[in-house]
């Protein structure tokens, strides 16, 4: 397989949302990963500009946190962004 054709089906991690509560009942905070540009609208162009910088949004609360942090979260969703 070409490397052309690998990279073409590289995604990364972009957001995360967890679900605190019981079945029918509870609250939804999201990690999401941003760029230092992010208001940019060009796609990621290598792996070495996927940055790993991560937000944690719940209502109207939002801090950086780690990466570390991220995969430690109890995921509801995941949602990926082609590279």
């Amino acid at each position: 397989m070409s490397s052309s054709s690998l990279t073409d089906k590289l995604y990364g991690l972009s957001s995360v949302v967890e679900h605190y509560g019981v079945c029918g009942g509870g609250h939804y905070a999201a990690y999401r990963r941003v760029t230092p540009n992010s208001d940019s609208n060009e796609p990621v162009q290598s792996l070495a500009s996927f940055r790993k910088e991560w937000l944690y949004v719940s209502d109207d609360h939002v801090s950086h946190v780690s990466e570390c942090e991220v995969l430690a979260a109890e995921a509801t969703l995941l949602f990926y962004e082609r590279l």
